[in-house]
Order: C-alpha cells, then sequence, then structure tokens
C-alpha cells in the first residue's frame, strides 16, 4: 500500500526540509508584517487627511495596490489660483513628486480606471506564487514535509496549484486603480497626469463629489473643454 493522502501528524521527526519550510513561512510572515505596519507609519499622515472633511483645498488620498496594500499618497489641490499635484510612490523613486501650475492651463480633468500593465501582471504572478508556496508549507506544522509516510505531499502540493492561479486572477481584477486625469496646456504641448483617488476604489468615488475644491476644478475644466466631466 502507498502512503496515505492524509497521513496523521508527527511531531518527532522534523527532518530538514520541514524546519526549512516552517522557518520560510515565518520569516515571509515577519516580512510582510514589518512592510505592512512601515507602510501604515510611513504613510499616517497623509492617511489622517484622506478624507474630503480633513482637508478643505483638495483631495488626498493613498495609492493601495490590490486594494488593500498601501504603497503611496496622492494630492491634488488648488490655492490662490494655483493647481498643486504631488505623487509619493514608496517602490518607485521616479514618479511625480510636485507639480504646480495656474488654474488657467488646466484643459480636462476625468475619472479613468487604470487597466493592468505588464508590471502589474508580473507583480501579482510573483505575489501569487509565494502566497501559494506559503500556504502549502502550513501543514509542515504537523505533516514531515519530507515526502515520506507522514507527509501529505499530494495534498500540499495542491494547495499550491490551486491556489496561486486562484490568487493571480484575483490579483488582476483588484490590481485597477480609480485614477484622476489631468490635462495641462503648457503652450503647444499637452501634458496628462494621473493620480490615484478613493484609495484607488470605485466604492468611495461619490465622496468625491464633497469636495468643493475638487467640484471647483471639475467646473473649470468643463468651461476649458466645453464637454461634461464625468
Amino acid at each position: 500500500m502507498g502512503d496515505p493522502v492524509f497521513p496523521p501528524g508527527n511531531f518527532t521527526i522534523w527532518p530538514l526540509t520541514r524546519t526549512g519550510a516552517i522557518t520560510f513561512d515565518t520569516l515571509v510572515l515577519i516580512i510582510a508584517l514589518i512592510l505592512w505596519f512601515a507602510s501604515r507609519i510611513i504613510y499616517r499622515r497623509e492617511r489622517l487627511l484622506a478624507t474630503c472633511q480633513h482637508l478643505t483645498d483638495g483631495v488626498v488620498s493613498q495609492y493601495k495596490l490590490w486594494g488593500f496594500w498601501v504603497c503611496g499618497v496622492d494630492s491634488i489641490r488648488i490655492a490662490d489660483g494655483q493647481v498643486t499635484l504631488n505623487r509619493l510612490r514608496g517602490n518607485c523613486c521616479c514618479s511625480l513628486q510636485d507639480l504646480t501650475f495656474p488654474v488657467s492651463s488646466l484643459v480636462d480633468l476625468q475619472l479613468k480606471r487604470k487597466g493592468v500593465f505588464p508590471l502589474g501582471i508580473i507583480w501579482a504572478f510573483l505575489i501569487s506564487c509565494l502566497c501559494g508556496m506559503w500556504l502549502h508549507f502550513i501543514p509542515c506544522i504537523w505533516w514531515t514535509c519530507d515526502w515520506g509516510y507522514y507527509d501529505g505531499q499530494g495534498v500540499r502540493g495542491g494547495i499550491w496549484f490551486i491556489t496561486w492561479p486562484v490568487l493571480f486572477f484575483v490579483y488582476l481584477l483588484l490590481y485597477a486603480v480609480l485614477e484622476l486625469e489631468v490635462s495641462v496646456q503648457d503652450g503647444s504641448r499637452r501634458t496628462k497626469y494621473r493620480l490615484a483617488v478613493a484609495d484607488g476604489s470605485g466604492r468611495r468615488v461619490s465622496n468625491l463629489a464633497a469636495c468643493h475644491q475638487l467640484e471647483t476644478l471639475r467646473q473649470l475644466a468643463e468651461m476649458r473643454s466645453d464637454k461634461p466631466i464625468s
């Protein structure tokens, strides 16, 4: 007879593969928690301003990957006839940092949902594979993970090869970020800038209507472009 699909637990045999798997899961969990809390601390001040009620001259929003991982803060402000855009990213040093231009240069303003781009697909694939690997090592707590009698390697393999494609498609669906596309006219050149709004989620788009200054920007853009801004 072959090894059972669901073998009994064993807490006396600890091969290197088992300790290595548990060590891997522990390190990944610790690193993920450190990055999670670090992102919360880094963007704490901006997070406190991330609602219209706490910002009177514009909109501040967190930039979230997959709807939950904070990795940046975007803002748009209007004061004294000037529009200021700011985009801060924790994973990219080449992002727009600060840009100020007169309101008269504002040509268009639209809410758009950014689709998945190649780098987003790569990130989704890598993170889903890592999550699948992490999950398939969890049974090593009670199984030996040495492909022997006390290891349900078939179950663990199934966990990995089922969870990673599911998570991959979920991450692709959640990756799209709601952005505010600002078109600026500088002489004969028109430049478009995109900032995350409503935490990148369509659930809070209606809240943007409560921001008086954003509505002012919208009206100015409509007057300039002679068309409604969606």
